[in-house]
C-alpha cells in the first residue's frame, strides 16, 4: 500500500529496551511494508544483519509471504484498524517452523509479533498421534475395554465389550456395570471397587457372569485398575473383559467325567491307586481302604515308601 501523511509509531527508548529483550521476534512496518524496526530476536531468526532488514519491504525479505494467509492477515489489519491473531507454518527447504502471529495497528503502519510455537505444534502432533495409535488398540482389542464411572456407568468401551455382554452400545450407555452382573456377583465386585477407589489396592481381577441382552450367562475374566488425577484423586476405572465361557464350559466338562469315572472306581470291588510319575498317592478306592483299613485322606501327597510296607503287601 503506497502513502500516507503520518509514518508508522517507531517505538522510543523505552519501549525499545523492552522490545530489544523480548526472546519473540517484534517488527514494526510502515504502510508501504517497509520493515522500520527489527528487534533482535528477529535479525537472529532472520540470520541477516540489521541493514539488511530496516528499509526493506517483508515481501521482498520473505518472498514466499507474499500472497500468502500472513499478506492477506496484514491487510486485513491495516484496513480494519483492528488487531489480528493467527498462526503460520513456515515451510522452506531445511525450514519448518510454525509461528503464533499478533498484528496491531500503531499510526499508519504494523506492529508485528511473532512467537516461535514450533516445539508446542510437535508436542501437539505427537500427543494426536499418540491418541490414535491408542483409539486403534482401544478400538481392535480381541478383549473387552471399557472406561467405568466411580458410580458404575459405561463411559467408553469397545466393541468387544458388545459383543460379550450382547448390548448395544445406546443400551450399555443407559446402564452401570451392576445393571448387568448376575446377582450374586454384584457385591463382591463393588466391594473391590470400593477398595480400588479408597486406594487400598493397585487393583483387582475376578471372575464373574455377567447376564447378557437375550438373559443368556457369560462368565468373564475381569481386571480393573484406576486411573488417576496427577494429584491421586480417582478419575474412573479401566476395565478390562475376556470373554472365559468356553474355558469355564470345558472345566466343567471335565469334573463332570471326572466325578462319573470316580463314582465307577468307588463301586468296583477291587482295590484301585492312582499314583503319579514320583509314585505319590494321588487317588485310592474305597476298596483300598477297605482292605487296608488306612484312610484315603492319610495317604493322598504321600510317597509309596511312606507307606507302611507290610500294608502296601
Amino acid at each position: 500500500m503506497a502513502g500516507g501523511t503520518r509514518g508508522p509509531d517507531i517505538p522510543d527508548s523505552e519501549a525499545r529496551q523492552v522490545f530489544d529483550q523480548l526472546t519473540d521476534s517484534v517488527a514494526i512496518l510502515d504502510r508501504d511494508w517497509r520493515i522500520v524496526y527489527a528487534n533482535p530476536t528477529l535479525i537472529e531468526r532472520t540470520g541477516q544483519p540489521i541493514g539488511d532488514l530496516v528499509g526493506r519491504t517483508v515481501w521482498e525479505i520473505w518472498p514466499q509471504a507474499a500472497g500468502s494467509e500472513i499478506e492477506r492477515q496484514y491487510r486485513k489489519a491495516l484496513e480494519s484498524n483492528t488487531a489480528v491473531h493467527f498462526e503460520h507454518n513456515y515451510v522452506a527447504p531445511g525450514w519448518d517452523v510454525w509461528t503464533e502471529i499478533g498484528v496491531y495497528p500503531c499510526g499508519s503502519g504494523l506492529a508485528v509479533h511473532s512467537r516461535d510455537i514450533t516445539a508446542r505444534k510437535r508436542m501437539e502432533q505427537a500427543l494426536r498421534e499418540s491418541e490414535e495409535r491408542y483409539r486403534a488398540t482401544f478400538n481392535a482389542a480381541p478383549v473387552g475395554i471399557a472406561h467405568v464411572a466411580l458410580d458404575g456407568r459405561w463411559l467408553r468401551f469397545n466393541d468387544a465389550v458388545c459383543g460379550i455382554t450382547g448390548y448395544s452400545r445406546e443400551e450399555l450407555e443407559a446402564k452401570t456395570f451392576a445393571d448387568i452382573t448376575h446377582p450374586d456377583d454384584v457385591e463382591g465386585d463393588w466391594a473391590r471397587a470400593r477398595q480400588l477407589i479408597a486406594g487400598g489396592i493397585p487393583g483387582y481381577q475376578m471372575e464373574k457372569r455377567y447376564i447378557r441382552g437375550d438373559g443368556s450367562i457369560v462368565w468373564v475374566n475381569l481386571t480393573v485398575s484406576m486411573l488417576r488425577t496427577a494429584a491421586g484423586a480417582p478419575q474412573h476405572f479401566v476395565s478390562v473383559i475376556q470373554d472365559v465361557s468356553a474355558r469355564r464350559k470345558a472345566e466343567a466338562a471335565v469334573r463332570e467325567r471326572e466325578e462319573r469315572l470316580g463314582a465307577v472306581l468307588e463301586n468296583i470291588k477291587d482295590s484301585f491307586v492312582a499314583l503319579d510319575r514320583e509314585w505319590r498317592f494321588l487317588y485310592v478306592n474305597s476298596a483300598w481302604e477297605k482292605m487296608t483299613g488306612i484312610p484315603r485322606e492319610l495317604v493322598i501327597g504321600q510317597s509309596v515308601e511312606d507307606v507302611s510296607p507290610a500294608v502296601l503287601d
